[in-house]
């Protein structure tokens, strides 16, 4: 009990030690573990991380592991609402790996209306086009993808206009 109250501070430390404090010595207690860090999001992102996507091999070698292997490599019980929140929690905190998170099998559980409304509440716009794009909204997709472009092209001309460099065109 000492263990789980002293999480937070552990976590500070180190999200990696914390995790595989959690998972070695409180396999089938995750939601006790996430409770103790719910003081601090990113801490809980961070532990769920570890517990949901990284593994280590016999040899030592840290390796990719899907959940199902995870939960038996560790005796874990990964509930729906773990991968839920992690999800919320990448939305909020790695946009940037979302769309790539939503591509591996792993994703193929979550509620994709759920996943919907978290990346849109989020900004996480690649993955809203990919997510309509797999519900056959391809209109409002392809729409989101040509209001990315439009805004990387923006972006790119404004870098140019700011170093002094000339678009050049043949005639």
């Amino acid at each position: 009990e000492y263990l789980l109250e002293s999480m937070p501070d552990i976590a500070r430390i180190s999200a990696d030690v914390c995790a595989q404090i959690a998972v070695a010595h409180f396999p089938r207690v995750q939601s006790e573990v996430l409770s103790a860090l719910s003081s601090d999001p990113v801490l809980q992102f961070q532990y769920l991380r570890q517990v949901l996507e990284a593994g280590h091999a016999s040899d030592g070698s840290v390796h990719r592991l899907s959940l199902v292997d995870l939960a038996a490599a560790s005796e874990s019980i990964v509930t729906s609402d773990m991968n839920e929140l992690y999800f919320r929690l990448m939305c909020q905190f790695e946009p940037q790996d979302v769309l790539k998170y939503l591509r591996a099998d792993h994703a193929k559980n979550l509620d994709q209306v759920e996943c919907l409304k978290q990346c849109r509440e989020f900004g996480v716009m690649d993955a809203v086009a990919f997510l309509l794009e797999a519900s056959h909204e391809y209109e409002e997709a392809l729409s989101i993808h040509l209001s990315n472009y439009s805004t990387s092209i923006k972006a790119m001309a404004q870098l140019t206009e700011s170093t002094g460099t000339k678009w050049k065109t043949s005639a």
